[in-house]
């Protein structure tokens, strides 16, 4: 009985197949991260202007300084740890270890007020510590990203989610993956984990949603300030008008009391002298002009009108003609 020998050819076509598969699907993406970086390249360009400070509108000074006493101690503490580590597990000159980690940290203190320009120090520095331990072992630890390295990079990326909007977030990104990626495919080493580029991404959607959500606590609190303050308007209004309404009613009591008064003067007064007589008809004209005018500003009186979206408007006063105004 003749055994033919296994064929090795399917196999290695299918393999071959999504080798190429996977390769063009690789260069694919890359080409799309490309295109999406260079249309995102302005917002790349550190602004001129400096961020105000977080937690401005809360009135404790102290809950103020907790994010830079934060950083600060960060800070202080990532320097002599990442010295350490970079010369223990890297092998790395302490000299040379000293100034990486200082350049990737120094920049940090800065972040809180110009996160963008820190990530333009910090990033240069970053590739300058994976050039230095890229012919390391495996064994020595995480590459590109050593610890240190990843921990203030994950800062900074809290810092910029927490200042800059979405398009400068998802840039700094896609330069950081690709950095990333590049340097795996020149690197010596077996392989470059995705736990970095993950982080990063986890950390400034994690950032944007607390930015996020402060801002929609932020528009609340004013929202209910100004349905306060406009309540306490309405309230006034309302007071106005209520007074306007019992000073019209008692001073259209007298003025008509004046007015009956002064019409009748001289039917019950006997031998009053003509002038007298004319004297309480203009009298009685007068109370009787004041009574509607007065009744004519209390009827123009603009009442608050409701808009659509809770608050109200008060509408202007008509132009009062008043009677000297216009017999002239």
């Amino acid at each position: 009985m003749n055994i033919r020998p296994p064929s090795f050819a399917p196999l290695l076509a299918t393999a071959l197949r999504s080798v190429a598969t996977i390769g063009a699907t690789t260069a694919a993406l890359l080409r799309s991260a490309g295109c999406a970086l260079i249309r995102l390249g302005p917002h790349l360009v550190p602004s001129t202007e400096r961020h105000p400070p977080l937690f401005a509108s809360v009135s404790r000074r102290w809950v103020r300084v907790v994010p830079y006493a934060v950083v600060v101690v960060f800070v202080g503490y990532l320097l002599p740890f990442g010295i350490v580590h970079l010369h223990t597990a890297y092998g790395v000159g302490t000299p040379v270890a000293a100034a990486v980690v200082i350049a990737q940290c120094v920049p940090l203190l800065g972040a809180l007020g110009r996160p963008l320009a820190a990530w333009w120090l910090v990033l240069p520095a970053s590739a300058a510590g994976a050039v230095l331990t890229a012919g390391t072992s495996t064994s020595a630890g995480p590459w590109p990203w050593p610890v240190t390295t990843l921990l203030g990079y994950l800062l900074l990326m809290l810092t910029l989610a927490l200042r800059e909007n979405w398009r400068t977030l998802l840039a700094v990104w896609l330069v950081t993956t690709l950095t990333t990626a590049a340097a795996g495919a020149a690197a010596t080493r077996t392989a470059v984990a995705p736990l970095p580029i993950a982080l990063c991404g986890a950390v400034l959607l994690l950032g944007r949603s607390l930015r996020g959500h402060g801002e929609a606590r932020r528009l609340l609190a004013e929202q209910q300030q100004i349905s306060e303050a406009e309540r306490e308007q309405r309230t006034l209004l309302e007071e106005r008008a209520r007074i306007a309404r019992e000073l019209h009613d008692a001073v259209a009591h007298h003025l008509s009391a004046i007015a009956v008064h002064a019409d009748s003067a001289p039917h019950r007064i006997s031998g009053l002298p003509p002038e007298a007589a004319e004297e309480f008809g203009t009298i009685a004209a007068a109370a009787r002009g004041s009574l509607t005018e007065m009744r004519r500003l209390l009827a123009d009186r603009p009442d608050p009108v409701p808009l659509p979206d809770g608050g109200f408007r008060v509408a202007a006063l008509p132009p009062v003609n008043r009677p000297e105004e216009d017999s002239t």
